[in-house]
């Protein structure tokens, strides 16, 4: 598990190949969002509620997916769940405004690698976004976590 990471150059060169779905209901945070992963990752599509980001998710095969929990007709936590069942290869980054365990566990349980609370976005998303590619869980500095996420390793 990684908590705050320095990215190198020469990786930050290497992401920008890596295609990236965004989905967020808040229109100036996915806008946020975009901009700050735009310098250095593809993205290849954008959703402002849960439906209609699994559907593009399944449709664009992107290799990373980035997910606010709380969204209209399907949280970014049933969105992991379901890409999983179903056998898609994309991995997740949840953000979100919710720092405790229990959303913490239930997007781990649900296949995400990564979990970013949103006022630490600047600094943690794109380290975020490289750990999950790359496999490894990845979780924000400032989420509350008392527990062991080692369950939840692969």
């Amino acid at each position: 598990m990684i908590k705050g990471v320095n990215i190198s150059s020469e990786n930050k060169a290497k992401t920008k190949n890596i295609r990236v779905f965004v989905a967020d209901d808040h229109k100036p945070m996915l806008d946020r969002i975009v901009k700050l992963l735009t310098p250095h990752f593809e993205i290849v599509g954008t959703a402002a509620d849960g439906k209609t980001a699994q559907e593009m998710i399944e449709r664009l095969k992107p290799e990373i997916a980035v997910l606010d929990i709380s969204m209209p007709f399907k949280t970014g936590i049933e969105i992991a769940a379901d890409l999983k069942t179903n056998g898609q290869e994309v991995k997740i980054v949840i953000i979100t405004t919710h720092d405790d365990e229990t959303f913490m566990r239930a997007a781990f349980s649900a296949g995400a690698l990564a979990y970013v609370i949103k006022t630490r976005m600047g600094d943690e998303l794109h380290p975020a976004l490289e750990s999950a590619y790359a496999g490894k869980m990845y979780i924000s500095s400032d989420a509350k976590m008392t527990g062991d996420l080692k369950e939840f390793r692969s």
